[in-house]
């Protein structure tokens, strides 16, 4: 009698062990339940100890595993969509963290040097515009050392490839013209003008505001070399030689 008193509540203990669902969720919660229906985005059922209660939902992404009361057990993989919008977001995050090395094509740059775009000694202003190819223009204003001449200059560039470039410009110099005439000294101002063509490059490290140098190389086409005044302009640097070198900040 005892046997089978045991008997009857061994399998009324095993029947209600078994007679339970287990949901299993991702972050390793189980929940006690009777499953009622299983959609392609959730699972419907009730809490176990409580079956007359409310139908309760969970997503499928949110479940790892099911084990049945009959003691099969079903797995569930994370969803494509979300296993490709984490990837996408990873990708994202990824991108974010890595600088992007862009040019910047566009800016406003001052100098310092010596060379034909700086008036032979002074200075000059630059302005960019464009990607890695990309145009400007320039104007510089200096003097020639131990001469009461005052040089100008002003023109346009061409950026085959970010700061390398090509460079055709007109230089002017203003110069003091002492003579004399039946016994008188006089002095009077006048102007000569020279173009030139130069090959160069404008080298700047930097984020926001860049600091670096601009070096070019080319020749003078003088318009005449007869007067004395260009020519002492020209012999400075050389009769046909045109050339630039100075520091330079760009904004």
């Amino acid at each position: 009698m005892k046997r089978t008193l045991f008997l009857l509540l061994f399998g009324l203990a095993s029947a209600l062990l078994f007679a339970q669902d287990v949901i299993v969720k991702r972050n390793g919660d189980q929940i006690k339940s009777k499953i009622l229906e299983i959609t392609a985005e959730s699972i419907k059922y009730k809490d176990f100890d409580f079956q007359d209660g409310p139908i309760r939902n969970i997503k499928i992404s949110d479940v790892a595993i099911i084990l049945y009361e009959n003691g099969k057990r079903e797995s569930f993989t994370q969803p494509q969509n979300q296993a490709v919008s984490q990837v996408s977001r990873e990708e994202v995050s990824a991108e974010k963290e890595t600088p992007r090395n862009t040019y910047k094509g566009n800016y406003f740059m001052l100098g310092s040097g010596f060379g034909n775009s700086y008036g032979i000694v002074g200075y000059k202003a630059q302005a960019r515009f464009g990607g890695k190819v990309g145009f400007g223009f320039h104007c510089g204003i200096g003097f020639i050392p131990d001469e009461d001449q005052i040089a100008f200059s002003a023109g346009l560039k061409f950026f085959p490839y970010k700061g390398l470039y090509l460079n055709t410009q007109m230089g002017a110099l203003r110069y003091r013209d002492y003579f004399s005439a039946s016994g008188f000294s006089y002095d009077e101002t006048d102007w000569e003008f020279c173009p030139s063509f130069l090959v160069g490059i404008d080298q700047v490290w930097g984020r926001k505001v860049g600091i670096g140098f601009n070096a070019a190389l080319g020749f003078n086409i003088p318009t005449d070399m007869g007067d004395p005044a260009l020519e002492l302009l020209l012999d400075d640097v050389g009769e046909f030689l045109a050339i630039d070198l100075g520091f330079v900040i760009r904004f």
